[in-house]
């Protein structure tokens, strides 16, 4: 477990599946060890959001294929949101922007690879980008300053981000440091903003969780044009 709460590289939805496949893999005291998952990283809804419903209706009630299901609906949506774009834009090749590193926004943006350019903010501190940019073989990863740039510039024509946490009641979301600078930019220059999140995202409570300060930021919804959930 504490293995597991080392992992900076990858995001929340992949970060439960592991967490949910420990549990799996547990031959005893697994609601202990759900406890201890659910304070290693509380920045990170879902996860304790999973494992709070694990522990109230058991260790079979959430499982990584209920889980990716979810993911996979809340995709379903943004890919098709993409394919308007597309079909507005009379087959006009888009550049896709995104950030940080998101196993959500891997399903979203591989269907595009080829057809337009994608680039990967490098996602300082941490640098999540560079394998967010591995992951999606074909795409480039640059600076983050470049990429505020290029959207400053018109040289994007769609910003596409993952969240760690929806907040309706304070109509925010949590996501990496420096999301919220890039929303704002892409905002002010009319570029549209997606945000693809699944359910287990939300946080239904008017307090924030606690945050990684140096990692997590809130971006409030005004920014973001469109969030995906299924």
């Amino acid at each position: 477990v504490r293995e597991w709460a080392r992992d900076k590289e990858n995001g929340a939805s992949v970060m439960t599946a592991k967490a949910l496949q420990l549990l799996q893999s547990a031959d005893h005291d697994w609601d202990t060890k759900a406890r201890h998952i659910a304070m290693l990283r509380p920045s990170m809804v879902p996860i304790s959001n999973v494992m709070q419903h694990v522990l109230e209706h058991g260790r079979d009630s959430v499982t990584t294929t209920s889980l990716q299901q979810s993911i996979v609906q809340s995709v379903a949506l943004g890919i098709q949101a993409i394919k308007d774009m597309e079909s507005k834009m009379s087959g006009k090749k888009m550049t896709i922007a995104t950030f940080s590193r998101s196993g959500t926004l891997r399903l979203l943006l591989s269907p595009f690879l080829e057809r337009h350019t994608i680039v990967c903010g490098k996602s300082s501190p941490g640098n999540e980008g560079e394998l967010m940019a591995k992951d999606l073989d074909g795409s480039t990863c640059i600076d983050d300053e470049d990429l505020q740039s290029r959207l400053a510039n018109g040289r994007i024509d769609l910003l596409v981000v993952g969240s760690d946490c929806i907040l309706p009641e304070m109509n925010s979301m949590i996501n990496k440091v420096g999301t919220r600078n890039l929303c704002q930019i892409a905002t002010e220059n009319q570029v549209p903003v997606f945000c693809v999140a699944d359910r287990w995202k939300i946080w239904m409570d008017k307090f924030s969780p606690p945050l990684e300060a140096d990692l997590f930021e809130h971006v409030p919804l005004d920014l973001i044009t469109t969030v995906f959930i299924a």
